[in-house]
């Protein structure tokens, strides 16, 4: 093999180490780049998540016959008597009736009604709300009114002839965010509502809620409710 071809096949092999460096270099810093971008958007959606919906239950409720707790968040307040329902806090309202005496309320919240639950919830023919309890969970978002906007969230839990009722209810200032934040889900009525806005399409909505695709607001009201549910427990 003569001088120059050595050479020539020297430089040959240079030149294709370099591109392959060259190559790997491009990967390398493709790689880093995509890393980068992940870790930031993963701070971004971490940071979204502690400044937003997450919840702090730092609080417990015992009812004053200590049949049973549950933990809230901070944020919240446990309604009394005397409560103004215009009042713009979100609240929390805990009622204990006796199945064997209590009077019947509006809506089909009455005793024949609610022994019917009990009973369906321990044959199995409604399925609880949470393991271990026989509980029913209902989401109220309007009444009668076409113009009644509401967040209702309730828990009736049954236990004998024990009916513990727990609600968590939105105030004005979360129902306006709520409204601002998933608009789509509400129209301006001039006709019915003098320009306020009605629900549009409740149904929608509650299904996204329960799938988690609202807005914050919304969120934060299914958080705080599970966080009750999954705390709540009778004394033993």
């Amino acid at each position: 093999m003569q001088l120059n071809e050595i050479h020539n096949n020297h430089e040959h092999a240079t030149v294709s180490l370099k591109v392959i460096l060259l190559v790997f270099a491009v990967i390398l810093v493709g790689v880093l780049g995509y890393l980068v971008w992940d870790y930031q958007n993963s701070q971004e959606s971490t940071n979204n998540e502690s400044t937003s919906t997450v919840i702090t239950t730092n609080k417990t409720y015992t009812d004053a016959n200590n049949l049973f707790s549950f933990k809230y968040d901070k944020d919240l307040t446990i309604a009394s008597a005397s409560d103004n329902k215009s009042d713009t806090s979100d609240k929390i309202t805990v009622k204990v009736y006796d199945l064997t005496t209590m009077e019947d309320e509006p809506f089909g919240y009455d005793k024949k009604t609610l022994i019917a639950l009990r009973d369906d919830l321990i044959s199995g023919k409604v399925k609880t709300a949470k393991t271990g309890l026989y509980a029913k969970d209902t989401i109220t978002l309007a009444v009668a009114e076409v113009c009644d906007v509401q967040f209702t969230r309730a828990l009736d839990i049954f236990k004998g002839n024990t009916l513990v009722s727990i609600q968590l209810s939105l105030g004005a200032t979360s129902k306006a965010k709520i409204i601002a934040e998933d608009s789509s889900y509400f129209v301006a009525d001039e006709e019915n509502c003098s320009g306020e806005k009605r629900w549009e399409d409740s149904k929608q909505y509650q299904e996204d809620l329960l799938a988690d695709k609202t807005g914050t607001t919304s969120k934060k009201w299914l958080k705080n409710f599970n966080a009750i549910l999954n705390s709540f427990a009778f004394s033993s």
